[in-house]
């Protein structure tokens, strides 16, 4: 298996409005739209997002895939307060990310 770097960052005013996906050796770079959602604590979004995004990847999802999973456990997250009883359960981000499968389209590749 050949790993390849990439590095993700979040663009936005407040949350993570859009999240950018550089990639190495030349591939395009993805902008990712958030899950539009209303926030009431964000304490634990950052790590539900790399628990996620670490679950997705070791069981084979492609980056995009995953990132994309992560997202959506971090936007259930962000819609609860507290920290651990933030964090959702797989089912429920299958679930919400299945519901928003359509509005999960790129914004566009780019160079």
């Amino acid at each position: 298996m050949q790993l390849q770097r990439q590095a993700a960052t979040a663009l936005g005013r407040r949350e993570a409005d859009i999240l950018r996906v550089y990639r190495e050796r030349g591939g395009p770079s993805l902008l990712l739209p958030a899950f539009p959602v209303a926030a009431v604590d964000t304490t634990a979004a950052g790590d539900t997002f790399a628990g996620a995004l670490a679950v997705a990847l070791a069981e084979g999802r492609s980056v995009e895939a995953a990132l994309r999973w992560a997202m959506a456990a971090a936007a259930l997250s962000v819609q609860r307060e507290g920290a651990i009883p933030s964090i959702p359960y797989r089912q429920e981000i299958d679930g919400f990310a299945s519901a928003h499968a359509q509005a999960r389209v790129p914004l566009m590749g780019l160079p």
